[in-house]
């Protein structure tokens, strides 16, 4: 019977931290890592009460608290740091824009119009060697 309402424990609480996951870290309009979880079971400790909720870490970096229900052990954490996705300190100005922009545009026109080997195929009939003539744009 113990090990049945354990399973059941751990069941729901994974399940209720991986939608708590999935709002928090995932949802479409936040996509922050900062939240994490690990849910395990307990085995020789007999002597804690049934529910049992501790504060691990508590700072300016991170909030982490460890919940303690049956033989389950659920441990989660938040970071408080404030987390930035793909955004810059400074804005960025136009002109830094620009030169970006043309920088990243002449790269890829010098590999595109790198110079090619052009095989003449009306002198391979007479012998064996090809005419090989270098373009270049």
């Amino acid at each position: 019977m113990n090990t049945i309402t354990n399973k059941t424990i751990m069941v729901v609480a994974m399940l209720i931290c991986k939608v708590v996951h999935k709002v928090r870290c995932q949802s479409f309009l936040r996509r922050v890592e900062d939240f994490s979880y690990e849910v395990k079971p307990l085995k020789g400790v007999n002597n804690l009460p049934f529910f049992k909720k501790q504060i691990i870490v508590s700072n300016d970096w991170e909030k982490s608290t460890a919940l303690k229900i049956g033989d389950v052990c659920i441990k989660y954490s938040f970071d408080t740091l404030v987390k930035y996705r793909d955004v810059r300190d400074t804005e960025i100005t136009e002109p830094e824009f620009n030169e970006n922009v043309a920088i990243a545009l002449a790269r890829t026109t010098v590999q595109t119009h790198a110079s090619t080997n052009v095989v003449k195929l009306e002198s391979r009939k007479g012998n064996n060697e090809r005419a090989i003539h270098k373009s270049s744009l």
